[in-house]
């Protein structure tokens, strides 16, 4: 034994050597140049010992021209963190289960992640361009101040904070329901759509003295209608929209008051997006980029009707503002245009998807003469897709389905790859998937009714009506 002990004694140093080692990644220069300047780093590599920030509980990194905060994480013990008058657009601090105060406005800041701050007292975020504001795991929250950002709905319902000021955003929705009413003070002023803020005692609100500077057109109530929410389906696509600092939690819907007034959205690189319902939302996109996308349907009008490719249906939820969209280099087999009338002057980009030979459009004539519309050759333009990939047009034996009617559960031969849709009578869409060549079995967890089976593969299109019973 005593002759393997210098041999343990090395393994034991050689640990606490690699554990006092460990560093923390810091790529911005400004930052780590702000450690250094206050003794806890000594040379400008991009990384910062460890062991020398996790005992630091008070951190002033202040007006240093500072862009990416990455590194903050390694202070486990922070309490008190001040990165204000920076340009950090993304502020992750999350799980610093022991901070208290955090000040970070005038940043231009778009996304602040606060997940696990559940010591978190005080917040100064305010002049910032924070679209969504989650306070969901910081209950201790005393002091709010998020005034002067572009914040459209505010849910306080889960904290009890003695001040808050969230004046000057774009609210339209505001939840104080289970704030004290005295010794309170919050002001809302500078938010001209926010209607009705909702609060526990209406009487109180409107007695209380510290309740100042309420929004000019506000009133109480004990329940104000809920923000309006557009439903995501496509859980990659709103995980996209959380990344961008539009979304907080992955729950298949966002705030449409967040999405209406985007005007830029390029989710070329985000290929495993397969179903963009709720694009339609975005009432003033411009711009729109989904490139390479692997999706086989797109529809940038809201419509969902079964027969949305055989009818000349009137469109009134479409992306009427787009101007530019491209859509190429993908797998397509529906693309629905109809009711853009902005896109009728813009440009649109349609090439290189070799199963796409309809797109629907108001004017099949006019849109063969849009001189920046591209598309491959053998794509037509048509009000309706009847032709020449119409139902009747698609071989018989392409398509099997049995039993029907069924109990909801039912098998569908094909003879190559398609989409699967299936629609009630209300037109809602209940069941989608791209399915491959063979045997597929599907199951509707819907109540027994008449369902509308739809087939679209390379061949053409095919609807059937199925019945459950």
């Amino acid at each position: 034994m005593k002759k393997h002990l210098p041999f343990l004694v090395l393994i034991c140093l050689l640990l606490a050597f690699t554990v006092n080692a460990q560093k923390a990644y810091v790529p911005d220069d400004n930052f780590e140049q702000a450690l250094i300047d206050l003794g806890f780093d000594d040379v400008l590599d991009d990384s910062v010992l460890v062991n020398n920030i996790k005992n630091v509980s008070e951190l002033n990194v202040s007006n240093k021209s500072i862009n990416d905060l990455t590194g903050i994480k390694s202070f486990t013990n922070l309490m008190t963190l001040d990165c204000s008058r920076n340009n950090i657009k993304f502020l992750d601090v999350s799980n610093l289960a022991s901070l208290r105060s955090l000040t970070c406005n005038a940043n231009g800041m778009n996304k602040i992640k606060l997940d696990g701050l559940v010591a978190l007292n005080d917040l100064f975020c305010f002049g910032n361009n924070l679209k969504v504001l989650n306070l969901k795991d910081s209950r201790a929250i005393y002091r709010l101040f998020c005034q002067y950002n572009q914040i459209t709905s505010l849910n306080l319902s889960n904290v009890n904070p003695a001040f808050v000021n969230c004046a000057y955003n774009n609210l339209t929705y505001l939840n104080l329901a289970i704030m004290s009413l005295s010794n309170t003070n919050v002001t809302s002023s500078g938010n001209p759509d926010l209607s009705c803020i909702t609060v526990f005692d209406v009487n109180a609100a409107w007695n209380a003295d510290g309740w100042f500077s309420k929004a000019e057109n506000a009133s109480y109530s004990l329940n104000c209608p809920s923000a309006p929410e557009t439903n995501i389906t496509d859980a990659n696509f709103e995980q996209v929209l959380i990344d961008l600092g539009y979304d907080e939690v992955l729950d298949g819907k966002v705030l449409t008051d967040v999405i209406k007034d985007i005007t830029e959205l390029d989710l070329s690189k985000n290929s495993n997006i397969t179903n963009f319902a709720g694009i339609e939302a975005f009432k003033n996109l411009t711009t729109l980029n989904l490139s390479g996308t692997t999706a086989n349907v797109i529809n940038l009008n809201g419509k969902t009707d079964a027969d949305i490719y055989y009818t000349e249906d009137v469109v009134d939820n479409a992306l009427t503002n787009l101007t530019y969209l491209n859509v190429s280099n993908s797998n397509l087999i529906q693309l629905d245009l109809r009711g853009l009338t902005g896109l009728q002057n813009g440009t649109m980009i349609a090439t290189n998807n070799a199963n796409l030979n309809c797109i629907l459009v108001d004017d099949k004539d006019a849109a063969a003469t849009y001189s920046l519309w591209q598309k491959d050759a053998n794509a037509r333009y048509g009000t309706t897709c009847n032709e020449p990939t119409s139902v009747n047009n698609v071989n018989a034996n392409m398509v099997k389905i049995y039993p029907n009617p069924s109990n909801g559960e039912f098998t569908i031969e094909l003879t190559e790859d398609a989409l699967v849709n299936i629609y009630d009578t209300a037109g809602k869409l209940v069941f989608t998937k791209q399915v491959n060549s063979g045997n597929q079995n599907i199951k509707i967890d819907s109540a027994k009714n008449i369902y509308y089976l739809q087939i679209v593969s390379k061949s053409g299109v095919k609807t059937q009506k199925v019945i459950v019973q």
